[in-house]
Formats: structure tokens, sequence, C-alpha cells
């Protein structure tokens, strides 16, 4: 399973996003921060609309960082 997640994410890299120019985004993902800095789960949003720019991209991220914050996970999370 971990080499199937580890591909997964290897095959995702991240674009630099120019102001003024529209992309096509598939996803936005952010980390969920634990208390000591850890981040062990992450938030995606799918389903944007076709046509994004970079102004919509940080409106995307702050929504999903602002929903991010209020997650307390336990101390077991997946079994940890």
């Amino acid at each position: 399973m971990r080499q199937a997640v580890d591909k997964l994410g290897a095959d995702h890299t991240p674009i630099d996003v120019e102001p003024g120019r529209p992309y096509a985004l598939r996803s936005v993902t952010v980390p969920v921060i634990e208390k000591d800095g850890r981040a062990r789960l992450a938030l995606t949003a799918f389903g944007l609309p076709g046509c994004s720019y970079r102004e919509d991209l940080d409106r995307y991220v702050a929504r999903l960082v602002a929903v991010a914050a209020q997650i307390e996970l336990p101390g077991t999370v997946l079994g940890r």
C-alpha cells in the first residue's frame, strides 16, 4: 500500500501558477498540521471549475487551510 501511495504522489507535480493566466486544475490539497508540526492527514478539493486563475487558486487554498486549522486529530490517527 505504501508503495502505491508514494507512486501516486510522484505523479503529481505542483506547477508555478502565474496571475492572469487560466489553468485546468484537477484538485487542490493542503495538509492538516498537528500540534507537533507533523502532517498525517490532508484535505483535497475536487470538482473545481474547468478554468481557474491564480486568484481562484489562492481562494481555494485559503478556504481549505481555514478548514484544516479547525481539525483536531486524535493521538491515534490511522492506528498510530
